[in-house]
């Protein structure tokens, strides 16, 4: 799992770096640097499904307005929101696979 956490750390640190000169850099790097981070604190399931959500509601705003074709930016970023999603998903299902916090009692 560690070996998982710091390669998408790493994967994340790096997309953050190339939108510094983005004219909306303020919305990614955020986003990016929360899902390279979030896997590494306490509240990884809470921080996953935010993650989610956010993906959710900002792919419903920008999706609509696809051109559907790789030079299209706004093809690139919901591609960067899906992205995003997939890995709060993984660290989801490995965080509910794997807590010790979820007791269960007949």
């Amino acid at each position: 799992m560690n070996i998982l956490k710091f390669t998408a750390l790493f994967i994340f640190l790096s997309c953050s770096y190339v939108q510094h000169n983005d004219h909306d850099w303020y919305l990614w790097i955020p986003l990016y640097l929360a899902a390279g981070l979030f896997p590494f604190f306490k509240f990884r399931k809470q921080g996953a499904i935010a993650l989610m959500v956010i993906t959710l509601i900002w792919g419903g705003i920008i999706g609509p307005g696809l051109d559907w074709t790789l030079a299209d930016e706004i093809f690139r970023e919901v591609g960067g929101l899906l992205i995003v999603f997939i890995w709060a998903a993984v660290i989801l299902f490995i965080h509910r696979k794997t807590s010790s916090d979820i007791n269960v009692t007949p």
